[in-house]
């Protein structure tokens, strides 16, 4: 407020000179006209240049009063009154000049679901006085979500210290609501946005389970499973490939299907060990491992289509493809022996959408499995050469009607509608199977 009356005193000031130098400039150049005074001529066009300059500062000055009439407006309406903080972007900026390396902190106000607006506001006012209170010597940003970033700030302990006293201001207001303060600070950020990014990601983890003041330093999500070793599970004989044959003789195609021993489930079936590898950091490494055998296969076989599923995250890798092409390149295998299934639900994005218009390119047959029907535009323009429908279909209290329009709308469409073995792959498939033929392993080979 009292920037804002120093820049209206300034402005009257202005306007006042830009009145008397008009003044002086038009008094002094008609002087100068009727005689020959060639002073007065040089003082008036002074008096022309300082109009000029003082025209040019004053809408200046204009625009810097309103701009900050309008960052008053937005912080009563935000803080309950005229306070030091700076939205995002200007608190970025001050750092990113002042070359700031400090580490951020981020404060998360957290309140209950079925709090009016009015309590919520009485929360918010209080916090933010006693946050202008307490960081006075510290740079204090707000976000457009209603955290606050800190800078400046000495360590750790001088910031919980900090927000015990806040905690304390808060709480001797009147009538304040239930609510938890949740501190957060970033980690070895490599860019300040990192780190604005970090330390409010550090108050928002177990946001429904942390105690009041609880302060957490971002630390990287881990995956929750390990990743499977696929090599020792195959040492160990629990990883198998079989082939799941479809048809025979010319019209003939296989699916290499992988198997893995749970000593607990038993054997699991392809779509399980599919979702067990997505929940982990291993179904890239799963599917090279599957390209390796799939080689293997065609070199040792007559195959004319060998088809193998694909976690979205063959999709997503920029060179999995290349690395495909290079190995049946180095075996002297053609392309059009292989084709590629990704899993269904993952077709709408953009990632699979690539992917399958270069594996096309390449001359590799691509289809998808898992198949329920969602998703039908993106079906429809990724041109697919083959479907296998999804399993969960087939269970008994399946609809059979839906299942066969399925089936009707892709026979209209003269895709291949693959279903393993039981009574509807009988009578809708478009090749029959057969049972599965185990593939020696790689020692059992040599």
């Amino acid at each position: 407020m009292k920037k804002l009356k120093r820049l209206n005193r300034l402005l009257i000031v202005l306007a006042l000179l830009l009145g008397l130098s008009l003044g002086a400039a038009a008094t002094l150049l008609s002087l100068s006209i009727g005689g020959n005074l060639p002073y007065l001529s040089f003082a008036g066009l002074i008096c022309v240049l300082l109009n000029a300059i003082l025209a040019l500062l004053l809408p200046l000055f204009v625009h810097f009063r309103d701009t900050l009439i309008h960052d008053l407006d937005t912080m009563n309406e935000r803080f309950g009154g005229e306070v030091n903080f700076l939205d995002e972007e200007k608190f970025m900026k001050v750092l990113r000049k002042e070359n700031s390396k400090a580490e951020l902190y981020a404060l998360h106000l957290h309140v209950g679901k079925h709090q009016s607006e009015l309590e919520l506001l009485s929360i918010h006012y209080a916090l933010c006085k006693a946050l202008d209170e307490e960081f006075k010597d510290a740079l204090v940003g707000f976000t457009s979500r209603g955290d606050f970033l800190f800078a400046k700030i000495p360590s750790d302990e001088e910031f919980k210290a900090r927000f015990v006293k806040v905690d304390n201001h808060v709480k001797a207001e009147p009538d304040v609501a239930p609510y938890f303060l949740l501190l957060g600070r970033s980690k070895d950020a490599p860019s300040l946005e990192e780190a604005a990014n970090q330390a409010l990601s550090a108050t928002l983890i177990e946001e429904y389970s942390r105690e009041n003041l609880s302060f957490l330093i971002y630390e990287e999500e881990k995956p929750a499973l390990a990743p499977i070793d696929l090599k020792q599970e195959e040492e160990q004989g629990r990883l198998t490939y079989s082939l799941l044959p479809f048809g025979e003789n010319e019209q003939r195609i296989v699916v290499l299907t992988p198997s893995l021993y749970d000593p607990y489930r038993g054997d699991m079936s392809d779509k399980d060990l599919s979702r067990a590898l997505e929940l982990s950091a291993s179904r890239l490494d799963f599917d090279e491992a599957v390209i390796k055998r799939a080689v293997n296969v065609l070199k040792t076989t007559e195959e004319k289509l060998l088809i193998v599923y694909l976690g979205k995250e063959a999709a997503e890798s920029g060179d999995y493809l290349l690395r495909i092409a290079r190995a049946f390149e180095a075996n002297s295998l053609d392309l059009s022996r292989l084709g590629l299934a990704l899993y269904y639900p993952s077709l709408h994005h953009q990632d699979a959408k690539m992917f399958l218009h270069k594996a096309k390119g390449l001359g590799i047959k691509v289809g998808a499995y898992e198949f329920a029907g969602e998703h039908f535009e993106d079906f429809l323009k990724a041109e697919l050469d083959f479907i296998f429908i999804k399993p969960e279909l087939l269970r008994k209290n399946a609809s059979v009607s839906v299942i066969n329009k399925m089936v009707d709308v892709l026979n209209a469409l003269n895709i291949p509608v693959y279903i393993e073995q039981g009574k509807l792959g009988e009578e809708r498939s478009s090749l029959p199977s057969f049972p599965l033929q185990r593939l020696p392993r790689e020692e059992e080979e040599a």
